[in-house]
């Protein structure tokens, strides 16, 4: 049996080209701060088992904002981390843990961190009664000083579209993917 070669390369060449497009029209959405800042989002790792089943988990995030930008720079500016964690019985459910706020200035080259508070929680994901809440996601706001928001970023991106709910959010309180809040009752 023979292959034509020729028609394996024209496919991948047609590929490469449909591709293409699309990348640059995804990166003409994004504004000048996400273009020009660069956003890391560290946790720190302190997992540590309480017997086989049950864990305790220490949860803080470190935020590091970094101007790439040589001559721009941005002033006046307002970031909020709100931190969330999964049920390990109802995967539905999630808790806010709270939040932590920070006001950004970035000359050009220029850095700026900030910290959450830490969290401790308790959870037993992998037993035959499972408990408590475990880590999942956390969601960081930037807005400029007339509360519009700039920048969203999340790890996973689970609440995107759900900016507008967060300032209402009570620490401690449970909610669904919607962010709307649950009423029933925890035995």
């Amino acid at each position: 049996m023979k292959i034509d070669r020729s028609f394996i390369i024209v496919g991948f060449i047609a590929c490469l080209t449909v591709a293409s497009p699309g990348m640059v029209a995804g990166q003409m959405g994004q504004s000048e701060f996400d273009k020009r800042v660069k956003v890391d989002v560290v946790r720190s790792r302190k997992v540590r088992p309480l017997n086989y089943f049950e864990k305790a988990d220490s949860v803080s995030l470190l935020v590091r904002f970094t101007n790439t930008d040589t001559q721009r720079s941005f002033d006046g500016l307002s970031a909020t981390l709100y931190l969330f964690a999964q049920n390990a019985a109802d995967r539905t459910e999630w808790k806010f843990l709270g939040q932590a706020s920070s006001a950004l200035s970035l000359p050009p080259r220029g850095r700026h961190e900030f910290e959450s508070a830490d969290v401790r929680l308790e959870y037993d994901d992998r037993g035959s009664v499972k408990y408590g809440y475990r880590f999942d996601c956390w969601i960081l706001v930037v807005k400029d000083g007339t509360g519009a928001i700039l920048s969203t970023k999340s790890s996973p991106p689970r609440f995107a579209g759900l900016e507008g709910k967060l300032p209402g959010l009570k620490e401690g309180e449970r909610y669904n993917e919607k962010l709307e809040p649950i009423k029933k009752t925890v035995y």
